[in-house]
């Protein structure tokens, strides 16, 4: 079952058709521009060089020797930017505002609890006069 997950996510973040001219002939280097544009790890774009039969076991092998040996297993160079939903918290916005639904409304649509929803898309908390 975690083969059949690992390989829905590399075709989901990858897939192989659009992929597969970046991973020819890869070396540390070439992975770590990859990475910036395809935003996943050079230890991901090794995995998948290999399960597209790109590359052979034994350069496999090298490119993770060569991972290990230049310190990425603590840190890969260029780290990926974590993108912040932007229409999400928009919709949300919306849907209480204009069609009434509540935070608690919402924290049920999205499986989050209220504090979760005005957190992560809200922004602060708003006040309310409390009479």
């Amino acid at each position: 079952m975690e083969d059949q997950a690992d390989k829905f996510a590399a075709e989901f973040l990858m897939p192989a058709v659009e992929i597969r001219p970046y991973l020819k002939y890869p070396s540390l280097g070439k992975l770590a521009r990859v990475k910036t544009y395809w935003k996943v790890s050079i230890k991901a774009l090794i995995y998948n060089a290999f399960q597209l039969k790109l590359i052979t076991p034994s350069q496999y092998r090298g490119l993770n020797v060569n991972y290990s040996k230049a310190g990425y297993s603590k840190g890969e160079p260029f780290p990926i930017e974590v993108e912040e939903p932007r229409l999400l918290p928009r919709m949300i916005d919306y849907h209480m505002r204009e069609l009434g639904y509540s935070l608690a409304d919402m924290a049920k649509l999205l499986f989050l609890e209220p504090h979760e929803v005005q957190r992560r898309y809200l922004g602060r908390p708003q006040l309310h006069v409390v009479k």
